[in-house]
């Protein structure tokens, strides 16, 4: 105030707004109050000039002050000496003077949203990067320079794409340019290689925005680790599938007991009464009798035999591992039934690495080998030599070997989930038990490999069979 005017600020600071209604209402408008006379203000305005009277201000001029959008005051002048009508000139001057104060509290509030922006982002549990126009980085924090294992002079030395290769390849377009046409981009997962050679799994967002100290736009990813998460969801899942499997053997089992030993023992326990009732009948009755007991008696222990093959195998946690070269595996599983073999006039076309050597359990490996070889012996079509192909190689960290048929063949449209089921036969073959496959089946997966077949009827099949290196 000037030298001659008594200060108002006490009584202003206690003054409700409601008795500045006017007033407040063209401020909240951003319009700014002109008076030149208080002793002409309306009727509508009586509670305002009230107040201004009671200060003996004659003449008034109020600017509202804008700052991002938002209305945080007003400035301007008063005289209690004299009215005065303001130019356009002066109204000019003195909102240009307003933009100034209000770009200084502007900037002071940029400037306390920034640290705050830093001071949260540089401590979050999760990286983030911030990339302009030409996929530079102008801001990155501490998290994400630790994930990368460098430092962030480093990394805001660098362009995006060189961090994140992958993120900008032809499968996961989301670079500036895809991210300024969508605006905004839902979770996605990202796959980054670290430093120690591991893959670690980050959940991705992505958002478009605009500059504070130009009008570039720029784009915002966060990256959380969810590495751990997806671990235990792929271990979780496992054990499901693991649980899943168990059952299938447990009803496997539990036909075996319920149908195949009830079958037999049931037959063997009809044939034994009906003995008991004539201890002497006919010889040709009685040869039969004895036939159809050595029969039941055979299945039975066949039957038996499977399945104590089979516990033995989801049983045996030793399995000795010893490193086996498998062509000699082939010649000697070959030697074990030429004569089978030569009788059928069999064609092998062996192509074997000499070195193709797998770290396993002999018995087994022995075992499969055996039982693929004598599936395309026994399946051979009728009118055409056999013809068995063998081919090795490797994929990622697993071996595999091949056994090629030219036989009967498998539909597998009809049967392809039934192939390695227990007691699944498809060809009417007197000889076939439907057991084989799925004791071979068992043991590879025992070995912690898997088996797949390819087949087509009347043409042939190819069984592959992978184990870890």
């Amino acid at each position: 105030c000037a030298a001659d005017v008594e200060p108002q600020k006490e009584y202003l600071q206690a003054l409700p707004c409601s008795s500045l209604q006017w007033w407040v209402d063209k401020i909240k408008n951003n319009q700014e109050v002109h008076i030149p006379d208080v002793a002409s203000l309306s009727e509508d305005s009586i509670s305002m000039a009230e107040v201004l009277e009671s200060q003996n201000i004659k003449t008034l001029l109020a600017i509202p002050m804008v700052v991002n959008r938002k209305i945080i005051g007003f400035y301007g002048y008063d005289s209690v000496k004299s009215t005065k009508e303001w130019t356009h000139n002066e109204l000019a001057l003195l909102k240009l003077t307003g933009e100034v104060i209000c770009n200084v509290f502007s900037r002071q509030e940029w400037e306390n949203d920034r640290d705050r922006f830093r001071i949260v982002f540089e401590n979050a549990a999760f990286g983030a990067v911030i990339i302009n126009k030409a996929e530079k980085i102008v801001y990155a924090n501490k998290y994400l320079a630790n994930l990368l294992s460098c430092s962030l002079e480093q990394l805001q030395k660098l362009n995006f794409n060189h961090v994140f290769p992958s993120f900008l390849n032809e499968n996961s377009k989301v670079g500036y340019k895809e991210m300024i046409v969508a605006g905004s981009l839902e979770s996605f997962e990202l796959n980054l290689p670290t430093a120690d050679g591991t893959i670690a799994v980050l959940l991705t967002n992505a958002v478009c925005i605009r500059s504070t100290t130009s009008d570039e736009t720029l784009v915002a990813y966060t990256f959380s680790d969810i590495t751990y998460r997806k671990e235990q969801e792929k271990a979780t899942s496992e054990a499901l599938d693991i649980v899943s499997e168990q059952n299938k053997r447990l009803l496997n089992f539990s036909y075996i007991v319920s149908h195949n030993i009830r079958s037999h023992a049931s037959n063997i326990s009809g044939i034994a009464g009906i003995l008991a009732e004539k201890p002497e009948p006919e010889p040709e009755v009685r040869e039969q009798f004895v036939e159809g007991l050595i029969l039941s008696s055979a299945n039975l222990d066949a039957t038996l035999r499977h399945l104590n093959e089979l516990l033995n195998i989801q049983s045996r946690v030793n399995i000795h591992n010893e490193t086996i070269n498998f062509e000699e595996v082939v010649e000697r599983t070959i030697q074990s039934i030429a004569l089978d073999l030569k009788a059928n006039k069999v064609e092998f076309d062996l192509k074997i690495d000499e070195d193709f050597a797998l770290i396993t359990d002999r018995a087994y490996l022995d075992s499969i080998v055996l039982n693929l070889l004598s599936n395309a012996v026994k399946y051979r079509k009728p009118d055409l030599s056999p013809k068995i192909s063998i081919r090795t190689g490797q994929i990622k960290q697993m071996l595999w070997f091949s056994v090629s048929d030219n036989g009967l063949g498998i539909d597998l449209n009809k049967y392809g989930d039934r192939i390695f089921g227990m007691f699944k036969t498809f060809h009417g073959n007197r000889d076939a038990r439907g057991i084989g496959l799925f004791i071979t089946r068992n043991q590879i997966e025992a070995l912690g490999g898997k088996i797949e077949v390819d087949s087509t009827p009347n043409i042939g099949t190819t069984f592959t069979v992978y184990l870890p290196k």
